[in-house]
């Protein structure tokens, strides 16, 4: 009887020890770095002569208290497949110089620094103070938020991986906005050899704010069964074209022939073509080009050979 209540206390024991067993394991598991930040975008009007202020939401989800730098840097794309550049300024960056961030003690900096706490979430207040001569149109900023790389162990190489968040602002003034939108360009390889069906074409955008895009590549059979489908949206800034480019790389047939559908919307423009696409793999072209080959050399024969009987019946 004593063995028997023994061993029920043991069990007891183990059963009281285990949320802290498990507690303590999800603890080690958590990841010392894990920042978060929302949202990741906001709309702004913007109007002159006037501030306005908004705030995001900064999260610590890892393991230890972190010191996160705030600022504010331009935002532009470069080239056609649109790099994001965080140093170029032009007229549609002015407004990362109207950002300011809110300290603790109530004051504005243009860059600020923020004790998170494990598992803490704040509020992080930011003002846009706008001049009054402001050019019409759109404007376009990042907030960083940027983990102090001395609280940032290094790797066993010694390299340290600071990570740095981002919050995209984009600004629209009261007045004076303009969209055009150009789509030219269209691409659409008609005979591929083990190659993704694509398409793609250049929109322009000569206005002088954002736009949206959406297009759509759809692919089906010459009988009308839809096989397969990809979108793309993507926003178009004022001064850079964007290549806009969906590639479906599902289909790898022996031989076939397909119907494909593209479509491009931007702003009050529609791009919409279908034409019919030749696939073939390496091999049956491999096997194309040997008959092709051998027909060619047999025609060549053919025709050599009825040219000499016209030449003796001609003698």
């Amino acid at each position: 009887m004593k063995n028997v209540a023994k061993k029920l206390l043991i069990i007891f024991a183990m059963v009281l020890c285990m949320p802290a067993i498990s507690a303590h394991a999800e603890e080690s598991q958590k990841p010392s770095i894990a920042p978060q930040i929302a949202p990741v975008s906001q709309h702004l009007v913007l109007r002159k002569n006037e501030s306005y202020t908004d705030s995001f939401k900064l999260s610590n989800n890892g393991s230890k208290d972190f010191n996160f730098t705030v600022y504010a840097a331009p935002f532009t794309v470069a080239g056609e497949d649109y790099q994001m550049n965080f140093s170029h300024e032009t007229n549609h960056t002015q407004l990362s110089r109207w950002l300011s961030f809110k300290q603790d003690d109530g004051k504005f900096f243009e860059k600020t620094s923020y004790l998170v706490k494990a598992g803490e979430t704040r509020d992080i207040t930011y003002r846009v103070l706008v001049p009054g001569d402001i050019p019409d149109g759109g404007q376009y900023a990042l907030i960083f938020a940027e983990v102090d790389g001395k609280d940032v162990a290094p790797s066993q190489n010694g390299v340290r991986a600071i990570p740095r968040l981002s919050l995209v602002l984009f600004g629209r003034t009261d007045g004076g906005t303009r969209q055009d939108i150009e789509i030219v360009e269209p691409k659409i390889p008609g005979f591929l050899v083990n190659s993704n069906i694509s398409a793609s074409v250049l929109i322009k955008n000569t206005g002088n704010t954002d736009t949206d895009s959406e297009a759509e590549l759809s692919v089906y059979t010459v009988f009308g069964k839809k096989l397969q489908s990809a979108r793309l949206g993507q926003k178009i800034f004022p001064g850079q074209p964007f290549r806009s480019k969906i590639v479906i790389d599902k289909i790898k047939p022996f031989f076939a022939i397909y119907k494909v559908e593209y479509k491009v919307k931007a702003y009050d423009k529609i791009f919409q073509r279908t034409t019919l696409v030749l696939m073939m793999s390496p091999v049956f072209a491999g096997i194309a080009t040997i008959l092709l080959t051998i027909l060619l050399a047999l025609a060549i024969i053919v025709i050599k050979q009825r040219k000499e009987r016209r030449a003796r019946s001609m003698v």
